[in-house]
């Protein structure tokens, strides 16, 4: 799972998932020495984890109305949120409207007690990344978008998943040119690929702004190779 809830204490193993700050007051996420010492960090108010199917996608997980954190490192975009279980959403009228603020202010207790000790962790290094996307809001009901792209391998199945992620107050065509920036210097200096590729990620190295078309597309930039998600 690209996204994945941890215990605040586990501490093993951050190269799938990232690992829960030990510290408070700094990240919500242990710092790795490649994330470089010029991180970007973007507010985040929803998040879901998609599997694309031939007809559509499916929601493996979703969180919304958070306040969660996206980190623009220089070796991976990871993201993470505390309160991230915001409960269920109880509606009503008349005298049903008491009755629904109660349910509310259950729930909300509820997923605060469920979310204790719990982070929502994910991340996407650079090796991994397919193709970033990106699309500002167009109207009421829309929002800031940026999407992720990965695909996993199991035998002789491949999967192809998507992480889409909800921006507050930033441009999300701005936050796509970087991490096509980063992550096209990321795979020169470390893995460079056939030298086919290389002319490519120079190119995406100092790659322009996305340009929206359409206000029903999502433009993107592709990476010319990637590796599957992996401990490797």
């Amino acid at each position: 799972m690209i996204l994945k809830i941890r215990s605040t204490d586990d501490i093993e193993d951050g190269r799938l998932n990232p690992i829960p700050a030990q510290a408070p007051g700094g990240w919500l996420i242990e710092r790795e020495p490649g994330d470089g010492d010029r991180p970007v960090l973007l507010l985040v108010t929803s998040v879901a984890l998609q599997e694309v199917l031939p007809g559509g996608c499916r929601t493996l997980l979703r969180s919304s109305r958070i306040n969660g954190i996206l980190y623009i490192t220089d070796c991976r975009v990871a993201f993470a949120c505390e309160n991230y279980d915001r409960g269920s959403r109880h509606w009503g009228i008349g005298a049903g409207a008491v009755v629904a603020l109660a349910a509310n202010g259950i729930s909300k207790a509820a997923a605060a007690h469920r979310s204790k000790g719990k982070i929502l962790v994910g991340q996407t290094r650079y090796p991994w990344l397919k193709y970033v996307a990106a699309k500002p809001r167009h109207g009421y009901g829309s929002v800031d978008e940026l999407r992720l792209g990965c695909d996993t391998k199991t035998g002789s199945e491949t999967r192809a998943y998507r992480l889409d992620i909800a921006l507050a107050n930033v441009n999300p065509l701005d936050a796509a040119q970087d991490i096509v920036r980063r992550a096209a210097r990321y795979r020169l200096n470390y893995f460079p690929g056939k030298p086919e590729n290389h002319d490519r990620l120079r190119e995406l190295a100092e790659a322009p702004p996305l340009q929206v078309t359409e206000q029903k597309k999502m433009p993107s930039y592709i990476m010319p190779n990637y590796f599957f998600v992996g401990t490797a």
